[in-house]
């Protein structure tokens, strides 16, 4: 079954070119440009992910994000796209509920790459499906090489991640082991008498020497 995505954009033609490439890679899509609709639609569609973008008239993407986390039945992921000036404020931040928030003009591979992490997707098979319609449709070899230029950085970012993460594990791992070893040492030390061991190493040796001691003639 598709990830179910719901776009609520206050410039339609970025809408419609956002739709048409999310359906390219197989999610199921539908459009908005009026947050008057946007209760209708989360009662209707159903989304797994709201992604709004703009700050019009008619959709602001901020205002979009409040009335979601005011929704306590919403439990889909929220992604909104803003230009670096539309920034929300603390206050804004401290109102809306967001998950992830990318800065526009984005491009489709960075924006694949956000919606796979946030629907707990593999972002690889969505940007080839993406490429092969691209190259299909006669796509340069500079964009083709932009988009997997920015899966290749998400995936060298996931693998240092989880490079340092094993790292982290291994050394507390170390460091309890070692530990262990210590509280084991001290456990098998106590009631010991340490002169008295000493002792008796030292008459055992004794009895030894002279097991095999030859007789003098």
């Amino acid at each position: 079954m598709s990830k179910k995505v719901l776009l609520v954009f206050d410039d339609y033609s970025e809408m419609m070119r956002i739709q048409t490439d999310l359906m390219k890679v197989g999610f199921d899509v539908v459009g908005i440009v009026n947050e008057a609709l946007l209760s209708d639609q989360l009662l209707s569609f159903h989304p797994d992910l709201v992604l709004s973008a703009g700050r019009g008239g008619k959709v602001s993407a901020p205002s979009v994000a409040q009335k979601l986390k005011d929704n306590a039945r919403f439990h889909a992921k929220v992604l909104l796209l803003l230009p670096p000036s539309q920034r929300p404020s603390a206050q804004e931040l401290a109102r809306i509920r967001m998950d992830s928030l990318l800065e526009m003009p984005v491009g489709m591979g960075k924006l694949l790459v956000t919606i796979a992490k946030l629907l707990s997707l593999e972002s690889e098979p969505l940007v080839e499906k993406f490429l092969k319609s691209r190259m299909a449709e006669g796509a340069s070899q500079d964009e083709i090489q932009q988009l997997r230029q920015q899966v290749r950085g998400d995936r060298a970012s996931r693998y240092e991640k989880a490079m340092k993460g094993l790292a982290l594990e291994n050394l507390q791992a170390t460091s309890f082991d070692r530990q262990k070893i210590k509280d084991a040492q001290q456990d098998m030390k106590k009631g010991w008498n340490i002169k008295d061991l000493e002792d008796q190493d030292q008459k055992k040796r004794e009895f030894v020497e002279a097991l095999f001691k030859k007789p003098k003639p």
